[in-house]
């Protein structure tokens, strides 16, 4: 929107540009009026002088956090302010979303967070958004029960049923037009992916660079080679298993977890 009066500032590193568009998308489908530095900026505006119009003008802040948005200056610049902000004025909430690891400061983490740390696709994320959507609105995490409904019985602990032990197993079939997940117990699931992005062919282009560069003597080149392969999946993730085989598959791995078994 172009007017002031945003319900939410978002303050992240641009290296986390493709995630943080999606979560403001989202924000913004639940009816959220969202300032976005992309979202905002045109061609000859003064970049500090719209960013202290969003974070004066904002209700509310959101710091994604990475390792890379904490070595931020601006990043950390937008926190200070926010966190000022929330502390003058308890209405105004300062919520971390934990997008990676990373070592927070002791005001920072004293804050109450969402994790979206192992909840990139599917129920997980659905749930993570769902308690910062409560968040943003004031609400705790979980409503209470109505009074006087009827009694509801605990589900049975995972895992203690009858199914017998060893290994949970499904088929995953990824072609470029159709992503089909067949899981042992369930009904199969189809989708038709995205497709292949070019920000995946990107990761796919430094990942084969971090293989084969030579490191220099004080280089962690495994954490680095370690890094660009999980930036791989995660793009091919949002490729080809973002909707409802996504969901399925996250299921089974938390349906497997819960057994103590794997999938």
């Amino acid at each position: 929107m172009g007017e002031p009066g945003w319900d939410v500032f978002i303050s992240y590193g641009h290296q986390d540009a493709e995630w943080v568009g999606e979560l403001a998308a989202n924000l913004h489908r639940a009816g959220f009026n969202i300032f976005l530095d992309v979202w905002e900026l045109v061609g000859g505006d003064s970049v500090t002088g719209r960013l202290e119009e969003g974070l004066k003008a904002a209700t509310h802040g959101i710091l994604v956090v990475s390792p890379l948005s904490l070595s931020r200056p601006w990043v950390m610049q937008e926190y200070q302010v926010l966190l000022r902000q929330a502390v003058a004025n308890p209405a105004r909430r300062l919520i971390p979303v934990l997008y990676q690891d990373a070592e927070m400061s002791p005001f920072l983490g004293n804050l109450e967070w969402v994790d979206f740390r192992t909840a990139t696709t599917g129920p997980p994320y659905d749930t993570s958004l769902d308690k910062l959507v409560r968040s943003l609105q004031g609400r705790p995490a979980q409503d209470r029960p109505d009074r006087g409904g009827p009694t509801q019985w605990p589900q049975p602990p995972t895992g203690q049923g009858f199914r017998p032990a060893g290994p949970m197993q499904a088929t995953l079939r990824v072609s470029p037009t159709q992503v089909t997940l067949t899981p042992d117990s369930a009904p199969e699931v189809t989708q038709r992916p995205r497709g292949l992005r070019a920000p995946t062919i990107e990761a796919v282009k430094n990942l084969h660079w971090e293989w084969h560069r030579a490191p220099g003597p004080n280089d962690p080149a495994p954490d680095r080679s370690d890094h660009a392969l999980a930036e791989v999946g995660r793009h091919l993730a949002q490729d080809f298993l973002a909707g409802e085989v996504g969901r399925a598959l996250a299921g089974a791995v938390a349906a497997a977890t819960g057994a103590n078994e794997v999938l």
